[in-house]
């Protein structure tokens, strides 16, 4: 998808950067993040922008604004594999989206789980 800025033009991840993305149609929803979801998104280097006619981002294909009308959506958060985390109605769930993917990259595996009942002894595994 290409996408424009004052200054580059280009490839979306050429343009923006790599890693986890949190666009929004209508508004920067990187804006409307609590200090603490903000601080997360940012700890992950996560960049936010509002991409469209006339924002700092422009999609020069029209591709971001077709997903937001079928998807009747106004915010997506994109992972680092380009792969869409999920989506929010409006700037109010930016807060909630952030908060899932916190849980989600901060909660144990089975595995660690799995090794916490076990002990620490029981758990040490050599490989040779």
């Amino acid at each position: 998808m290409r996408t424009a800025t004052r200054r580059f033009e280009g490839l979306f991840d050429d343009v923006v950067g790599r890693g986890w993305v949190l666009l929004g149609s209508h508004e920067d929803p990187g804006l409307a993040l609590a200090p603490e979801q903000r601080a997360f998104f940012a700890s992950l280097g996560g960049i936010s922008a509002r991409v469209g006619p006339g924002a700092p981002l422009v999609d020069l294909d029209g591709r971001y604004q077709r997903f937001f009308e079928r998807a009747g959506v106004r915010i997506v958060l994109v992972r680092p594999d380009f792969l869409v985390f999920g989506t929010a109605k409006g700037p109010e769930d930016a807060n909630a989206l952030i908060g899932a993917l916190a849980r989600q990259l901060t909660s144990p595996s089975p595995a660690d789980e799995k090794a916490e009942s076990l002990g620490a002894d029981e758990a040490h595994v050599e490989c040779q």
